[in-house]
């Protein structure tokens, strides 16, 4: 279910670069973020788009995903895109994606500090690189920078900052502002995020496999419940210099399993028209 907005939301190739993935403890009084496990962890093991397969997982031994696969094509009945990770101690360190069985891009996360570096090689050869601020929590706070970059004829300046609340991301702010030979253009996006009172079914999930929420929910823009409960509303407000003002309401009705309690199906509606219908299918952790 991808957004129009999704570029609002895009934050970088390790956006949700979370506690899981930065485990240590912290030296703070500040209570820890509130988590309502059930009593047996359950994984996604293929997510259904639509009535075709979107998303499938395999895992490690540790629950934590081993292979990605997305980007079903109906035509050869295989999935284009296949992400492979790599950890050290049960941390993520990087992963390396193929698209079509060539590979075309290498992700390596350096962390130091309260910081993470993702530095990144694309096919071709071509390098970039991603900068994270996380609290004390070590939850992500600022993707990217707020320090403007300037040469003799360009500036530029790209970042977001997060708020959370209770276990869920609340809202974040988008800015971008780029200058080049006369040219500019300015964009700001706001998100508001809402939930229901019940635990996610996908919380163990996304807190085993946070870089997972980075690939899903904001690379492609699609609307992914990664906290303590379940999304039902996300309203996008953004203003831009060359196209003004527009406001966005994403409705998501949650339907779980009569039996099991688990999720089971979500039905997407943006500014009151329908979007599609996720179904999911899950299997229990190791």
């Amino acid at each position: 279910m991808k957004m129009k907005h999704a570029i609002l939301l895009k934050a970088g190739v390790a956006l949700f670069v979370l506690a899981a993935v930065s485990c240590k403890k912290n030296d703070t009084t500040e209570p820890p973020i509130p988590v309502d496990p059930p009593v047996v962890f359950y994984l996604p093991a293929t997510v259904y788009e639509d009535g075709m397969p979107a998303d499938s997982f395999v895992y490690n031994d540790d629950n934590t995903v081993a292979k990605l696969y997305y980007y079903y094509d109906k035509a050869t009945k295989k999935y284009a895109q296949t992400v492979a990770f790599k950890y050290v101690n049960g941390k993520c360190v990087g992963m390396e994606r193929t698209e079509n069985d060539v590979k075309s891009q290498t992700d390596v996360l350096v962390y130091k500090g309260n910081k993470v570096t993702n530095y990144i090689t694309y096919e071709g050869g071509r390098k970039d690189s991603a900068f994270l601020t996380l609290d004390n929590r070590n939850m992500v706070t600022l993707y990217g920078t707020k320090d403007t970059l300037r040469t003799s004829d360009f500036e530029s300046m790209d970042y977001t900052e997060f708020t959370y609340a209770n276990g869920n991301l609340m809202g974040h702010l988008h800015s971008y502002y780029y200058k080049n030979s006369g040219f500019s253009n300015s964009v700001k996006g706001e998100a508001t995020y809402s939930y229901d009172d019940k635990v996610n079914t996908l919380q163990y999930f996304f807190a085993v496999n946070p870089y997972i929420a980075f690939l899903l929910g904001w690379e492609e823009g699609n609307l992914f419940s990664t906290g303590r409960n379940n999304l039902t509303k996300l309203v996008v407000e953004s203003t831009s210099s060359s196209s003004g003002k527009s406001t966005d309401t994403y409705k998501i009705t949650n339907i779980f399993d009569e039996k099991t309690g688990l999720l089971s199906k979500q039905q997407f509606t943006e500014n009151d028209k329908p979007m599609g219908e996720r179904v999911y299918r899950f299997i229990r952790s190791k």
